[in-house]
């Protein structure tokens, strides 16, 4: 996701799918940003319970956590324990 709003979208001017590993590091805004840059039809967030949240680290705006069904529409959420069933999940879904 950085290199696409550092360097913006390399490729087709579309892509089918956006995939943002980590995804409760990332700040909302940036995952919109390249969203809209690489013109992504689906986006596959990827994080869990354990992560470290984001880190506003030059305190410009005052962080508020919702739920995200009210910012977006959710179509599908998966809850696995075990990294590698995660693993085999995301590689079957990104293989063309």
């Amino acid at each position: 996701m950085a290199s696409v709003l550092v360097n913006g979208f390399q490729g087709p001017k579309s892509c089918d799918r956006l995939i943002v590993d980590e995804v409760l590091m990332s700040q909302y805004g940036a995952i919109v940003m390249a969203t809209r840059l690489a013109s992504a039809k689906e986006v596959l967030l990827i994080g869990d319970v354990n992560q470290l949240p984001f880190i506003d680290r030059l305190n410009l705006f005052e962080m508020q956590y919702i739920r995200l069904n009210l910012v977006v529409t959710v179509t599908k959420e998966l809850h696995l324990q075990e990294h590698m069933l995660l693993l085999r999940y995301v590689v079957a879904r990104t293989r063309p």
